[in-house]
């Protein structure tokens, strides 16, 4: 949001479309909602009505003509109806309507109405035809809002929480809606009441959307008025900073693992350039007690490193909540997640570290293949003490394929010729070596990261393979669960996988320590783990994650 309007406008200038009166642009893909192909040359709703209100806010009146077609040409796009299941929302592309997707995103309500607040706000007298526009504006708006209202997402979706409160908010405020407004009231009272009880936000250090939450926080304090909306807001924000401070590492530049949501394996640069770090000139909402966290640890010699502990997702009784651990040294950083599961956008156990020579830090992930691409069903359980975690895993009986809900397979049924679980390296020059028959050591510059496994690990009645591979600038190790033809599994009813690894940080001079495996014990239902001085019950036939 500290980007200014005419630097939006030049990087969008070049992909505005006079003809279809959008941007243009490859179509992008996350693996669901469009069934557009990936690079396609489409023409985006979100992105168009981010650039319309750019150009408003330009104060350029060369530009309105162009704002006045983008913005009338994106409102035509949204389904006014009702009684519609899709009622408020838009789609991603002009070119897939909204009862070609797979499925419809009722986010677009929540996204393109943030944008069309703002343009509301900023529309000069002098725009052409403005009070017609500022009508149009408020039915859409007003069919937005009503979206949200009637989809009424959880606390625990963060970004969507808040950013369906500006939506609401400045439409109850604005066009004298009173329901709105006490739902914006009611909906940001009620997410500042779950950070405040839980004590941490449920799509925790997400690179994405940690982010996304400030800027939304901070268009509410822009676009809403009202005092109780505010209140809120305003500690949510604090909080919000406080979080992304404790788990940012300063010498990887990344924010730590464990990660729920992420899009790439990397910090994004563009949440890099919004924080207070050294060299940033961006404006920034960073309470000022809080900005000497970015550059430097607190730590205190001889402390061996910083621990960060986090409950996220609150159940009862408590042992079942979803918490994360994060440990930090000056030149490393490693986090785990108590329960988890290996979609793609989820880092359950995640490590960062330094390795010079001016590339990115080493990043070690744990990921769930079948037939070589990422699958979601794939449950974990970790325990973490410091630079140490032991970890398990176990067949998710209620997840999907690549999405970890929209591709659920029928009655729960993979068919799959090869099922792993990789221990993954990333980083140029990346290694690894086996260091006795259960354990492997990936290591990068003056750090490494030791693995060691249970040697009866087993999937469904057979004994788990282990394979070395390389690949352009990253190692790993594989665990074959299975290979062969195509056969279905049932993951459903719940397949047999005993399969547990501990997981140590160290200096790589230390790493070649003889390694020592966690130990397994059955019982009717569960394994429990036992390693160094940490325990942990992992399901022994599948469970939901």
């Amino acid at each position: 949001m500290s980007e200014s309007p005419e630097k939006r406008c030049a990087r969008w200038d070049a992909d505005w479309d006079e003809c279809a009166g959008l941007l243009s642009g490859a179509a992008y893909s996350i693996g669901y909602h469009s069934r557009l192909n990936h690079q396609e040359r489409v023409h985006p709703t979100r992105e168009s009505a981010a650039y319309a209100r750019a150009l408003v806010e330009s104060g350029d009146s060369a530009r309105y003509a162009r704002a006045l077609r983008c913005i009338r040409t994106v409102l035509a796009l949204q389904d006014p109806d009702p009684y519609s299941p899709t009622y408020g929302i838009w789609p991603w592309y002009a070119e897939e309507p909204l009862s070609e997707m797979a499925p419809p995103d009722w986010n677009w309500a929540d996204f393109v109405g943030t944008s069309l607040c703002h343009l509301h706000e900023a529309l000069p007298p002098a725009f052409p035809e403005a009070d017609a526009l500022r009508a149009e504006l408020r039915e859409a708006l007003l069919c937005a809002a009503y979206s949200i209202f009637r989809r009424n997402v959880r606390p625990d979706y963060t970004n969507i929480a808040l950013m369906g409160t500006v939506v609401t908010g400045y439409a109850g405020e604005t066009f004298a809606q009173p329901l709105l407004l006490a739902y914006a009231r009611s909906r940001i009272r009620t997410f500042r009441t779950l950070l405040e009880e839980t004590g941490g936000v449920a799509e925790y250090n997400s690179p994405t959307y940690s982010w996304v939450a400030v800027e939304e926080c901070e268009r509410l304090l822009a676009l809403v008025r009202d005092d109780a909306v505010r209140r809120d807001t305003e500690h949510v924000l604090r909080f919000l900073w406080t979080d992304l401070a404790r788990h940012f590492h300063p010498a990887t530049r990344q924010l730590a693992g464990p990660h729920s949501r992420a899009y790439q394996l990397y910090t994004p640069e563009s949440l890099l350039q919004q924080l207070p770090l050294p060299g940033n000139s961006a404006p920034c909402s960073c309470p000022a007690d809080l900005r000497e966290r970015f550059a430097k640890l607190p730590l205190k010699p001889p402390a061996t490193g910083l621990e960060v502990r986090c409950r996220h997702i609150r159940r009862e009784p408590d042992s079942a909540s979803t918490r994360s651990v994060t440990w930090m040294s000056e030149a490393a950083c490693f986090g785990t997640v108590s329960r988890g599961n290996l979609w793609v956008q989820q880092h359950p156990v995640l490590a960062y570290w330094t390795c010079g020579g001016g590339c990115h830090p080493a990043a070690f992930q744990v990921r769930f293949l079948r037939d070589g691409n990422p699958c979601a069903s794939m449950g974990v359980r970790s325990v973490q003490r410091e630079n140490t975690a032991l970890t398990g895993f176990f067949i998710a009986k209620n997840l999907g394929d690549y999405h970890v809900s929209l591709d659920r397979p029928p009655n729960g049924i993979f068919q799959a010729e090869r099922l792993v679980v990789r221990f993954e390296l990333t980083v140029p020059g990346a290694a690894v070596r086996a260091c006795g028959d259960a354990a492997a050591v990936f290591s990068a510059g003056q750090t490494a990261l030791r693995v060691a496994w249970d040697p009866g690990a087993a999937f469904d009645g057979r004994p788990v393979r282990t394979a070395f591979g390389r690949g352009e600038a990253c190692v790993w190790v594989d665990f074959v669960l299975a290979e062969g033809p195509a056969r279905a599994y049932d993951f459903a009813t719940g397949l047999a996988l005993r399969l547990a690894a501990a997981f140590e940080v160290l200096p790589a001079a230390a790493a070649d320590l003889p390694p020592d495996s966690p130990v397994l014990t059955a019982s009717s239902t569960v394994w429990t783990a036992r390693w160094r001085n940490l325990e942990l019950e992992i399901p022994a036939q599948g469970d939901n994650a």
